[in-house]
């Protein structure tokens, strides 16, 4: 599955569903949000066994159809902290238990404007290594239980 949106459109999107994501379940897949991708037709559906909400949004550049379960608190908080831009969204692995689900932004800042390190007087120095990081990647694999997020190289 691989296909771009809007992030504003995913988040609207996310947020009319997450009303169903349980705060504590004894079924960790439903702490999680279902995407089905059919004919550029993002379908996402969340429940907790007793209320199943579901939404479809038209999705950009679609290249392939598939489905996954994604995180639904790291994926609203990712989108709650993202400007309005267009995001890529990929599955990989043969099989659910090795899929993987990679979202891709750019972040929109240049390091031009950056000053550059100033350096110490006294014997003892330090080197900084910088690395201009133009686009950022979450990744989760399906079977990586707890999820931490990926931080940006410094």
């Amino acid at each position: 599955m691989e296909f771009s949106i809007s992030s504003a459109s995913l988040l609207k999107g996310i947020m009319d569903v997450s009303k169903a994501i349980p705060t504590k379940t004894a079924l960790p897949i439903l702490e999680n949000f279902l995407f089905v991708l059919k004919d550029n037709i993002l379908e996402i559906t969340a429940s907790d066994q007793e209320l199943t909400l579901r939404t479809s949004i038209e999705v950009t550049n679609s290249v392939s159809d598939g489905s996954i379960a994604v995180p639904a608190r790291q994926l609203i908080d990712l989108l709650k902290n993202l400007p309005d831009q267009p995001i890529e969204i990929k599955t990989s692995g043969s099989n659910a238990a090795e899929g993987s689900f990679e979202c891709i932004w750019n972040s929109g800042n240049s390091s031009h404007p950056f000053p550059p390190p100033t350096t110490l007087k006294s014997k003892a120095r330090r080197t900084t290594r910088s690395r201009q990081v133009s686009r950022h990647t979450l990744c989760v694999k399906e079977s990586a239980v707890p999820y931490t997020p990926l931080r940006t190289m410094r």
